[in-house]
């Protein structure tokens, strides 16, 4: 990404609405948003290895890969809880 041609950086920045847009037309477009029937697959894209590169900034998208993260190991650690041995169980979200 971005390294033809040759550029200095790739910016992410998430859509926000500055009440330039309707109520309706922004939840249309927030991808962000959970009940977004595209989010599963921003966050898919958001964790992506191709975003793992210096050029890439993520902007006030950032948040939402460690969120999904953090979200991620909670829930494992009360899988391993809940087991009562303190084994974690890979957890593959779909």
């Amino acid at each position: 990404m971005g390294k033809e041609p040759s550029v200095d950086a790739v910016f992410f920045g998430m859509i926000q609405n500055w009440r330039h847009l309707s109520q309706a037309e922004f939840a249309r477009l927030d991808i962000a948003d959970p009940a977004h029937p595209e989010h599963q697959e921003f966050l898919n894209v958001v964790e992506s290895a191709e975003l793992v590169d210096r050029l890439v900034m993520c902007g006030n998208v950032a948040p939402y890969r460690w969120r999904e993260k953090e979200r991620e190991a909670r829930y494992n650690s009360s899988l391993a809880t809940a087991n009562g041995d303190g084994a974690q169980e890979n957890h593959e979200s779909s």
